[in-house]
């Protein structure tokens, strides 16, 4: 349940599903058990970063128990497209998408992953702004997403195919789209669950 609160001051305890908002809805007083699952999501990131032999260069963020990206060396980056070429029947991901392995590789050295824990059970080479929502290849653009702590990266997969149905049914544009996903994909998520996001 969301309960109407200040943003820029909500009650002790609680915290806002998109800090950058002045007013907005809080989402409730997070309980013990979910406070521990923040901690041991946010202690399976550290690890996966600290047992690599890479130097690293970027840190993730936490939004409870959400993931982020580094807002310097992920900012996230668009191609030119269009919505309407976007929402294009005839529009595929198929052929634009060509990031190589040593593309892969150095998303992952920034964030101090090594060679042999880049992409695998633990984590993917992610479009922080997906290429459905006008990404582009660059390395600005892809950062290793763990899959866990859920939500993670399969459940961020949700969050760009419910921002492209509202870029292409009006209902959000797709700059909105593209600074909401790259700022803080999490809170889009939460708003998602809760069943206010517009379809």
């Amino acid at each position: 349940m969301l309960n109407s609160c200040n943003c820029t001051k909500p009650p002790k305890g609680w915290y806002c599903p998109r800090p950058y908002m002045h007013e907005g809805p809080c989402a409730t007083r997070p309980t013990l058990f979910t406070r521990l699952k923040w901690l041991v999501g946010f202690t399976v990131v550290l690890v996966i970063c600290t047992t690599q032999g890479t130097a690293q260069t970027a840190k993730y963020r936490m939004h409870g128990p959400g993931v982020l990206n580094d807002l310097k060396a992920t900012p996230g980056a668009v191609s030119t497209r269009t919505a309407a070429q976007l929402c294009a029947k005839t529009f595929r991901t198929g052929p634009i998408r060509l990031v190589t392995e040593a593309t892969k590789h150095a998303a992952c050295a920034e964030y101090g992953i090594d060679k042999a824990g880049c992409v695998g059970a633990k984590l993917e080479i992610d479009h922080l702004i997906s290429l459905e929502l006008g990404g582009t290849n660059d390395l600005t653009n892809l950062w290793p997403e763990p899959y866990l702590p859920k939500p993670g990266a399969r459940e961020k997969d949700q969050v760009e195919d419910t921002l492209h149905r509202q870029v292409c049914s009006g209902t959000v544009s797709l700059a909105t789209a593209q600074h909401e996903i790259s700022t803080d994909w999490y809170a889009v998520y939460l708003t998602i669950q809760s069943g206010s996001a517009k379809k």
